[in-house]
């Protein structure tokens, strides 16, 4: 998408004055910015950056720490090569904007029918175990006919009221949490993993709305479904980060353990949506709770988003930086934004 929209009068030139306010937040210099996109789009293939030698540019990405300091590395390459850079990380590539402008642009672009970043051992693991695709996997036609019923049954901003006491609840327990904890220190603060709090926070509120109960995962004691649960959706995104750069069709041959993992993590996620939520019946239908009644290709073992991550989002873990986020939209072949 990247590579048509170059060839446009006026399409993704960048926005330097911008990049370079950003760059100082990040800690760069406004001077490290490289001038302005010429005024005329330039060819893919002058896409600047450090796209030539894949598997290098892996090797040197691992030993600078990037699956714990990507936010780091990519703040870097911005003040290196602007705010478009082309990127290739072992069989991974992609383009990376951090104008909004720019990202505006993209996603005005993208048609009816957009090119989502599939999540390569997402899709490998249902291949294997012959598990459905989803909403947030599938592509093309099938992608929009299960995206424009999913809309109408639960995206609606008409229907987002229904959301808001199971949302709410959630939260004042997670404040309550917050202020015991605070207490209980001595010192008036909280000290500890907050990052840690707020995934189990993140996927309370996914799970009751999902589900329509509480698991109780912001107790100080979790019953052991329930932290075997957080363990298999950690364990999920800890193996997703190397099989994104490394074949899954390859690790799955080698029998390694990252594959291994990643199998047993979503067999784990996949029961756990199967015994809260009986095929038929969405906590959120009428018969289970007063909202909206869910269609059959959002089961949640099979949509459930990363925990608080945005719905277009395909990849955060809790070790991701806040300031970093993985987006999907129609790109060539992937394009990373960072917000201002």
């Amino acid at each position: 998408m990247l590579a048509r929209l170059a060839t446009e009068p006026g399409a993704l030139r960048g926005c330097p004055r911008a990049a370079a306010a950003l760059c100082r937040r990040l800690g760069g210099a406004a001077a490290a910015v490289p001038s302005a996109v010429p005024s005329a789009p330039r060819p893919f293939d002058q896409v600047p950056g450090e796209w030539r030698a894949g598997w290098l540019n892996l090797y040197r990405f691992w030993q600078e720490g990037g699956l714990t300091n990507l936010h780091l590395i990519m703040a870097r390459k911005f003040r290196q090569f602007g705010p478009i850079y082309r990127e290739k990380l072992g069989v991974y590539e992609s383009v990376n904007i951090i104008s909004p402008g720019d990202a505006a642009t993209l996603f005005q672009a993208e048609g009816t029918l957009p090119e989502r970043f599939s999540v390569p051992p997402w899709v490998a693991y249902r291949d294997f175990r012959n598990k459905p695709y989803g909403v947030l996997l599938k592509t093309g036609e099938a992608w929009r006919s299960d995206r424009l019923l999913l809309n109408k049954e639960a995206l609606a901003p008409e229907l987002v009221p229904g959301f808001v006491p199971l949302l709410s609840a959630v939260g004042q327990d997670f404040v309550q949490r917050a202020r015991a904890q605070a207490r209980q220190s001595g010192h008036g603060c909280w000290t500890g993993d907050f990052s840690h709090e707020l995934f189990r926070f993140a996927l309370e509120s996914v799970c009751h709305v999902l589900y329509g109960e509480r698991l109780g995962l912001l107790q100080d004691f979790v019953q052991p479904e329930a932290q075997r649960f957080i363990e298999a959706v950690s364990r999920m995104f800890h193996t997703t980060a190397p099989m994104l750069y490394l074949p899954p069709a390859l690790l799955r041959r080698l029998n390694t353990r990252t594959w291994r993992q990643h199998v047993q993590a979503w067999d784990a996620i996949f029961c756990q949506g199967q015994c809260h939520l009986p095929p038929c019946c969405h906590p959120l239908s009428p018969c289970c709770h007063p909202a909206v009644t869910l269609p059959p290709c959002c089961h949640p073992a099979v949509t459930l988003l990363p925990p608080g991550c945005h719905p277009a989002a395909t990849l955060m873990s809790p070790s991701c930086h806040p300031a970093v986020t993985l987006l999907p939209p129609s790109c060539h072949p992937a394009v990373t934004l960072l917000p201002p």
